[in-house]
């Protein structure tokens, strides 16, 4: 036979079988600011991934640009000083990069830089500008390329002096 005390301490226990609703509310809110800092990061990482593929799309359209000067022929990279170029109908439309929605936050470069008679430096840039960014207008984000073209004769080999070679003993 069970005492008074032990009577009144199981009938407590029957009647506290589930959860209330503040501990309920309390599990909840724990939960969420748990899982806040998780949701956070995985809105940065599409950001982040949207980022990416504009530079990805940035560089090859930079590397495009050059192609497609290149292929114009050295007569119409050969110069005596630095000049912009206009952006050759070969290297077809740019990209469709992330966030640029209007042309004017979206810039194209081409020019080329003389380095010596017969080698020039071909350098192509694409620059653009989020609307998020801050300062909004000026390009926040830049693909650049330079290649070094030269005279198809390689002539330009002509004028560059190599050391002397040196005999060493063994």
């Amino acid at each position: 036979m069970r005492t008074k005390a032990e009577r009144i301490n199981a009938s407590a226990q029957v009647g506290r079988a589930g959860l209330s609703f503040l501990e309920i509310m309390v599990g909840s809110l724990i939960l969420a600011l748990g899982l806040l800092p998780i949701l956070q990061s995985m809105g940065e990482t599409g950001r982040q991934a949207g980022f990416s593929r504009g530079h990805l799309l940035a560089h090859a359209r930079v590397q495009a640009l050059l192609d497609a000067q290149e292929s114009l022929g050295w007569e119409t990279v050969a110069v005596a000083e630095e000049r912009s170029l206009s952006i050759p109908s070969e290297a077809g439309s740019p990209p469709d990069l992330f966030g640029v929605k209007d042309g004017k936050s979206y810039q194209e470069r081409l020019t080329v830089v003389p380095v010596s008679d017969g080698l020039v430096a071909l350098r192509a840039e694409v620059s653009w500008a989020l609307p998020s960014d801050p300062g909004s207008g000026r390009p926040s984000h830049v693909a650049r390329s330079i290649r070094m073209i030269s005279r198809p004769d390689q002539s330009w080999l002509a004028t560059i002096t190599l050391p002397a070679r040196t005999e060493t003993a063994d």
